[in-house]
């Protein structure tokens, strides 16, 4: 995440009606049948969370905010973390390098500091995709053994239904929970950008060969002569990495949908009286 603060969250409670914390996306799936398939879902519902935590606290009162994070972590962060990007992504991401450039006054240090954050915002992302993935291929499973159950008259259509119900359920909130995870985490990575590129220019470094973008100006730039350190190289290289990152995000729930909804329609051709 975005600065070095760790958070404990408490576990989500598989029964819940609603998920715990003010995480951005409710529990919607009641688990009878699969909790062994829900689990990953509650890690991804965790996973949120924290995210947006993080992301509050880094973006409205960073560093010099510490007596503010508890009152921002029990209470209305959502709020915190709107308002913080209300005011933009370049305000935000200025308020980012200002809390670090108070922790990390060496300019060399400091974008050591972004880049293992976008490093270990890299590594966050990933693990909610593998949550998800693992939901999902639980979920695939349990979908094509009831799919058999039924059309070799294993399973009464009623049970099926209440089963495909559950399954679907969790699908979709696989779903929603990464549509949810993606926005911010694309919002995450302006706010690095904009940082990167402030950053970039201060090396006297072109900002677009460090974020890989278009240059902002009309004027035709050569490219640098000036040597990259070797940590302005390694805000490049995990730039490219955290945003690749959000796309597989997006991607991943793009495809969640698409098998929930597949799923769907097969159940109900399946039970069809």
């Amino acid at each position: 995440m975005i600065g070095g603060t760790a958070f404990v969250v408490a576990s989500l409670a598989l029964t819940s009606c609603t998920a715990p914390g003010g995480t951005t996306v409710a529990q919607t799936t009641k688990v009878n049948y699969y909790p062994q398939c829900y689990q990953p879902v509650a890690q991804l519902h965790q996973q949120d969370e924290q995210f947006a935590q993080t992301m509050a606290v880094n973006t409205a009162i960073g560093a010099a905010g510490g007596a503010l994070a508890g009152g921002l972590i029990s209470g209305n962060y959502k709020g915190a973390l709107v308002g913080a990007l209300a005011g933009g992504f370049a305000a935000a991401a200025s308020t980012y390098v200002q809390n670090l450039s108070q922790q990390y006054p060496d300019p060399e240090a400091r974008r050591g500091k972004i880049a293992d954050d976008m490093g270990r915002d890299r590594g966050t992302m990933q693990r909610a995709v593998v949550a998800a993935r693992q939901a999902n291929s639980c979920y695939n499973a349990q979908f094509d053994q009831v799919v058999a159950s039924v059309r070799r008259g294993a399973m009464p259509k009623d049970e099926a239904r209440l089963r495909f119900a559950e399954i679907e359920q969790g699908e979709h909130e696989t779903a929603a929970i990464l549509a949810e995870y993606g926005k911010k985490a694309n919002d995450n990575v302006q706010i690095y950008k904009s940082a990167v590129e402030q950053e970039a220019q201060a090396a006297n470094v072109p900002p677009e060969e460090v974020t890989g973008s278009p240059a902002t100006t009309t004027t035709t730039r050569a490219p640098s002569k000036t040597r990259k350190s070797a940590n302005t190289q390694k805000m490049a290289d995990n730039y490219k990495g955290v945003n690749q990152q959000a796309s597989e995000i997006n991607q991943e729930a793009a495809s969640e949908q698409q098998t929930a909804d597949a799923h769907k329609k097969a159940a109900q051709d399946l039970t069809a009286t």
